[in-house]
């Protein structure tokens, strides 16, 4: 299996943010953006996100917003093999095998990995390459550790303001005396 490996990188000359790589040999340098712009990924989080939670509504719009995917898998392949002829041989020579061979392996940070990756799509290939190859994600933002906090403290302190017994005891009315009644025949019966 040919490993693809799609990094982030700072440091890049000529505005490159990315380096790709195979099999872990020496990398190129790609420079990788959004293809769409706002109002566009936009559409697609309204495809995502709420369209096929109600997928009768607004089928236009919809038939749109799928069709502009293929779009953006095409785009995202230009700028990463494309762009750099010696990177597109080395990937056209890994994909002889077919796709269901390859694995891509898109390193960075949570911005870099807001990108559709799944979308990648070889304009040559009739669907994208999430149908038949592996992708993985590889999140390379250092997790911050949340502070400590005593877990008898919050014990106390959701006992205290959440006790129901305190808050009837401020309580007027028949509700009051319903409660007083079945604590005292409670307490009678033990």
């Amino acid at each position: 299996m040919a490993l693809i490996r799609i990094e982030e990188w700072t440091g890049g000359a000529n505005r490159a943010n990315a380096r790709i790589s195979f099999n872990g040999g020496s990398p190129y340098l790609v420079t990788v953006s959004d293809p769409f712009t706002p109002q566009q990924e936009q559409r697609l989080g309204w495809y995502f996100e709420q369209h096929l939670n109600k997928p009768f509504f607004k089928r236009v719009q919809a038939r749109e917003a799928a069709a502009s995917i293929i779009a953006y898998g095409e785009a995202l392949f230009q700028q990463v093999f494309k762009a750099v002829p010696n990177a597109y041989a080395v990937y056209k020579e890994h994909a002889k095998a077919g796709l269901h061979t390859l694995q891509l392996e898109i390193a960075g940070s949570s911005a870099f990995q807001a990108l559709h990756w799944e979308a990648l799509k070889d304009p040559q290939l009739p669907h994208p390459f999430a149908l038949d190859a592996t992708i993985v994600r590889k999140n390379l933002d250092p997790i911050q550790p949340k502070p400590f906090r005593s877990a008898r403290q919050d014990d106390h302190r959701k006992f205290r303001y959440s006790n129901p017994w305190r808050c009837r005891c401020n309580l007027q009315g028949p509700w009051r005396r319903t409660a007083d009644r079945s604590l005292h025949h409670h307490h009678a019966r033990g």
